[in-house]
């Protein structure tokens, strides 16, 4: 009896060992009322986290760090434009529990789209503040703290599309092209501090984003044909899930990931690893 119970009790360890990555270090997570976002902050309390959700929108918001309490998550609004925000948003996870362990720069939206010749340049500039601007002011305020705890993680949100090009999203490629740079640049920067700085290039998750990027005809939008294209679409013949994203970030955040900085990972399917469509398609056809 007492070594089945031995067995058991040791099971219950390497499970918890497995799950329970952090012991109560915090993170602040913008854009995390939904989507991407969410996926991650769920994935940082699955784990033994506390987050901070930092989110222009107040009722999603507010109704995310509810579900799991005000010990384990806070809301604050978050306006990831406006610098004065980022920083309340810092200072706000260290009122809240005390410290602040990561940052994740997630928050934004597909942006302006269209041809280069008519690109409306105040809608630029609009995209390229929320997509690249909000994450050099998150680091920017983040990173002293950091400095005075010693050490510090920052995980910047890009796309494959920073990696492969979008022909009608412009701004947003240009964008998040411009993350992985400013990634790879802060990393070297503050490496003797030991903060790291990573980037994650989600590729086709399902997420409500696709209800605006896609013509869905007369039948309209649904969850369920998002997940049918992505499958067509992607080598894994899955589609991707937010809490893809979200167990990449609680890796990248962990000390499992200590001697990891600079780099950015693509999270799709094997997307990015396949060649051009069309060569692709024409072998496809010639097999």
């Amino acid at each position: 009896m007492a070594g089945g119970i031995a067995v058991v009790v040791h099971i219950w360890k390497v499970v918890q060992t497995m799950t329970e990555v952090f012991g109560g270090e915090v993170a602040l997570v913008t854009g995390a009322a939904s989507g991407i976002g969410h996926g991650i902050a769920r994935a940082f309390v699955e784990s033994g986290g506390r987050v901070v959700i930092a989110d222009i929108d107040e009722r999603k918001g507010a109704a995310t760090a509810a579900m799991w309490g005000e010990n384990k998550a806070r809301f604050i609004r978050t306006d990831v434009t406006r610098e004065e925000d980022v920083a309340s948003a810092v200072q706000h996870a260290l009122n809240a529990f005390g410290r602040l362990d990561c940052l994740v720069n997630n928050a934004g939206n597909l942006g302006v789209t269209g041809s280069v010749q008519d690109l409306d340049i105040a809608a630029y500039r609009c995209t390229m503040d929320l997509l690249l601007t909000s994450v050099v002011m998150g680091t920017k305020h983040a990173v002293p703290v950091f400095i005075r705890a010693g050490k510090g993680g920052i995980i910047n949100i890009t796309s494959i599309a920073g990696m492969r090009g979008d022909p009608q999203a412009l701004a947003y490629t240009a964008a998040k092209a411009g993350v992985m740079g400013f990634t790879r640049a802060t990393a070297l920067q503050l490496a003797p501090n030991d903060i790291r700085v990573n980037a994650i290039a989600p590729g086709g998750i399902v997420t409500p984003i696709y209800e605006k990027i896609i013509n869905w005809g007369p039948d309209g939008y649904s969850e369920q044909k998002v997940r049918a294209l992505l499958e067509r679409q992607q080598p894994r013949r899955r589609a991707g899930e937010a809490e893809d994203i979200g167990h990449m970030a609680v890796f990248l955040a962990s000390d499992r990931a200590r001697f990891i900085t600079g780099q950015s990972f693509a999270v799709d399917g094997g997307l990015t690893a396949v060649m051009s469509a069309a060569v692709a398609d024409m072998r496809a056809g010639s097999q």
